[in-house]
């Protein structure tokens, strides 16, 4: 298989094991290189792996590449904001697994998100009195979801989900695409572990089930002892977490 490097690279390896004996965790990480803009520097990274992050601080403790994290809150319709001010993170919230997220960039940076490939957990994907938007992870099990034709008719076109929109951090605009009269609109590509925004019109619990590690599609395989390499990181600014 191809590695994918868009926006984003997925290296999964395993350790090496006796015959007899049970295979260890799979392992691996996710780059998302962030870019600073004229405007307000705002990327979409999500938290794809397990890992030893379970709060938005956890992140980049020192702020010294994020002045700002920030959740969607379906219920609410807002984000909730943390930022970093007089020496510490304020309105620090819980992250896990599958949380798709945004962060204020100080400077270009590749965030490193590394940790053991697990099933992401269901989203309840739910409608409100506003605009209905969920943010939701691409799970890594759902690569043959490569555009948003794919994803939308995935989670349920038009009965559930009127629409799918992806962060542009270029020109800080979200990129629509949209169901209507029978088809989807400016269909764009996506990707494993893309931060994506969706629009319900029905509340639904997606995916059911999820894939294995092992159906995780976009990946390179070894055999032999091998950790996750760091790949071609910006020397200016690399994030990685200590859980390996």
């Amino acid at each position: 298989m191809k590695k994918m490097i868009v926006s984003l690279m997925l290296v999964i390896s395993m350790f090496a094991f006796a015959a007899e004996s049970a295979p260890s965790a799979t392992v691996g990480y996710v780059k998302y290189s962030n870019v600073v803009t004229a405007g307000t520097d705002l990327n979409a990274v999500a938290v794809a792996v397990q890992n030893s992050w379970t709060m938005s601080n956890n992140i980049d403790p020192t702020s010294q590449y994020f002045t700002s994290i920030q959740k969607w809150n379906p219920v609410t319709q807002v984000y909730a904001n943390s930022y970093f001010s007089l020496g510490s993170w304020k309105n620090t919230f819980a992250i896990g697994t599958g949380d798709a997220l945004l962060v204020n960039a100080k400077v270009a940076n590749d965030l490193i998100v590394n940790g053991t490939v697990v099933t992401v957990p269901a989203y309840n994907l739910i409608t409100t009195a506003g605009t209905d938007l969920n943010a939701i992870m691409l799970p890594l099990s759902k690569g043959a979801l490569s555009t948003t034709a794919l994803l939308g008719a995935d989670i349920g076109s038009s009965t559930y989900c009127s629409s799918i929109q992806k962060w542009n951090s270029a020109t800080q605009v979200y990129a629509n695409s949209y169901f209507s009269l029978g088809s989807w609109k400016n269909v764009f590509d996506t990707y494993i572990a893309d931060a994506l925004m969706i629009n319900m019109t029905n509340a639904k619990t997606w995916p059911v089930g999820g894939g294995k590690d092992e159906d995780v599609v976009g990946a390179d395989w070894n055999e032999e002892t091998d950790a996750p390499k760091a790949g071609l990181s910006r020397p200016i600014a690399v994030l990685l977490n200590d859980n390996l």
